[in-house]
């Protein structure tokens, strides 16, 4: 019952992606590392993963995610977004995914502290396992300046 298989090869191996794409009988996903949406042609030509996970922080931005996840899109690949990061990259993958056809799911790292949520105003907001977006202009939130001086290192 696995969801998918994950960077069976690293992902400049493309050819051997479609490969083993081809052969296994659950779905590959690659493209945490890709830095642009040139650098996810090589997976979606020739379809070589069926999932891409662009990482909002590495790929370019909300914008150039977006991009990517709408290329995989018209190549009839699936989008899952990869983020083991922060409450300021998760509400961006969310906000840039959110509504996206081909979005499948968003990987994110939550309850590594207990103070997580609290890095944002508003808070970070986990409902039934999903992610609440704020309707706020932006990303919905801001950076809590009294969280961010409670943990700054030499800070008591």
């Amino acid at each position: 019952d696995l969801m998918w298989l994950e960077e069976p090869v690293p992902q400049i191996f493309a050819d051997g992606l479609r490969r083993i794409t081809r052969r296994v009988p659950i779905p590959t996903a690659s493209g945490e590392g890709m830095l642009s949406l040139e650098e996810a042609r090589p997976l979606l030509d020739g379809r070589a993963v069926d999932v891409v996970m662009p990482d909002v922080k590495h790929c370019g931005g909300i914008a150039e995610l977006r991009a990517t996840v709408s290329a995989a899109r018209m190549h009839g690949v699936a989008a899952a977004p990869h983020n083991p990061s922060g409450p300021v990259a998760t509400v961006a993958s969310g906000h840039a995914v959110a509504g996206m056809a081909n979005f499948q799911i968003l990987e994110f790292a939550h309850g590594e502290v207990p103070w997580r949520a609290d890095l944002l105003e508003p808070p970070e907001l986990l409902r039934d396992g999903r992610l609440v977006l704020s309707d706020r202009p932006g990303l919905g939130h801001r950076i809590s300046p009294r969280m961010v001086e409670r943990h700054r290192p030499g800070a008591s």
